[in-house]
């Protein structure tokens, strides 16, 4: 299987910024490589927008994603809000019905049971990585940067270890099943 990863954000664009300064993009690039990493293990070939700390436009994300016939894309975000109390998982997806939706549940409940986080369930909004690509896409929100204690949780390699497993498990579950 050929599978997309998005690290969100990058360059110019730091996403949302933590409550010590820890940058959205940083992390997200952090968790990429280790997803990449667990994913060609299990034997799938892995594409990445982005493999350092550059801005890259949504644009050319989508165009590289769908150059290299991606079977399934993953953005990876981490949500912010002014309440520095959310802490739930989250995925975002372009419309209901379709093999998005069923990645999407999968992933979220993966990822709740490996972090312990509340599962935020699937939501659906027409991004543009999610809107523009060919293979079907999920925008993962990995827990709350604004929230203090999953901003450092988030600065552990080894929640980001487990987080990257439990998402190649999910996809490894989604292969055999279909």
């Amino acid at each position: 299987m050929i599978i997309g990863i998005d690290p969100g954000h990058g360059g110019i664009d730091p996403g949302a910024i933590g409550p010590t300064g820890v940058r959205e993009a940083d992390i997200t690039l952090e968790l990429s490589f280790l997803l990449a990493d667990t994913l060609k293990d299990k034997g799938h070939y892995v594409v990445l927008t982005r493999v350092e700390d550059e801005a890259v436009s949504l644009k050319n994300r989508v165009g590289l994603l769908n150059d290299a016939g991606c079977d399934l894309v993953l953005s990876i975000h981490i949500n912010a809000f002014d309440n520095p109390e959310p802490d739930y998982l989250s995925a975002w997806i372009c419309g209901r019905g379709g093999q998005a939706e069923i990645i999407a549940n999968d992933l979220i409940s993966a990822l709740a049971a490996a972090t312990g986080w509340p599962d935020g369930g699937v939501r659906v909004k027409g991004f543009y990585v999610l809107r523009r690509t060919d293979a079907p896409a999920v925008l993962l929100e990995l827990g709350f940067i604004s929230t203090p204690d999953q901003e450092q949780q988030l600065l552990d390699r080894e929640i980001r270890e487990t987080m990257a497993r439990a998402i190649g498990d999910s996809i490894e579950q989604y292969c055999r099943n279909n």
